[in-house]
């Protein structure tokens, strides 16, 4: 990603920071993958230390309670945060270039990042993270399948949650600095055409086949690392 293509993301965070819990987690399809993404992390709580976790790309919040600090690129989406948070360590940071000490965190977690960034700009994040989280730690982050999309013949689009991995392509960029623990599904099923007023009906059995074999094929998958 360019110095303007980061500028590009920047802006267009900064810009709906004010609706931004509004208009994405305020309706039934926003809580519905948010409940999901809850229910994944609550699996995997014994690798979240409260006290000494990072949430990389925090943006408003919405993951703050599990973490001790955030960090985000959007400035003004940490003044939301602020006020939200008042007792969290944020700061403003790309996800390459963290101000934080070497082996800062024993876990780390990222939602909704990844998957705006090139492949190469994930390797760095991975290394990144792997910087400033203490051996043994975790990194738990979210990506969508590469194979849903191919399935679903999903066409790349600008920068905006255009990048998609599988377990192998995530495996390879691990390299020797991180294994992988889990791997979980999110949104097996094509929630976004089911009527919204029924989404919520659907979600114990979705979660229920998103644990499954069929987790290579969610929308999404929640990756569990753990440093080597």
């Amino acid at each position: 990603m360019t110095r303007g293509e980061l500028d590009a993301v920047k802006n267009y965070y900064d810009s709906i920071a004010n609706e931004y819990d509004q208009s994405r987690f305020a309706n039934s399809y926003g809580q519905y993958i948010h409940e999901q993404e809850r229910t994944v992390l609550a699996k995997h709580a014994d690798k979240i230390d409260r006290q000494n976790c990072l949430d990389l790309a925090c943006g408003t919040g919405r993951f703050l309670d599990l973490a001790s600090a955030g960090a985000d690129i959007s400035e003004e989406m940490l003044r939301i945060a602020r006020a939200k948070h008042p007792d969290k360590e944020l700061i403003q940071a790309s996800a390459t270039q963290l101000s934080f000490q070497d082996r800062s965190f024993s876990s780390v977690i990222s939602f909704h990042l990844l998957m705006h960034l090139e492949k190469t700009e994930i390797a760095l994040v991975l290394k990144e993270v792997h910087r400033v989280t203490k051996p043994g730690g975790f990194f738990i982050f979210d990506i969508p399948s590469s194979s849903r999309r191919k399935l679903l013949r999903h066409k790349r689009e600008g920068w905006h949650g255009s990048t998609a991995m599988n377990k192998n392509e995530v495996q390879s960029m691990c390299a020797d600095q991180w294994e992988i623990q889990a791997v979980e599904g999110i949104c097996l099923l094509p929630i976004h055409r089911i009527n919204s007023r029924s989404r919520q009906k659907w979600i114990e059995f979705d979660t229920f086949l998103s644990a499954t074999f069929l987790k290579s094929w969610c929308s999404y998958n929640i990756y569990v690392l753990k440093k080597l």
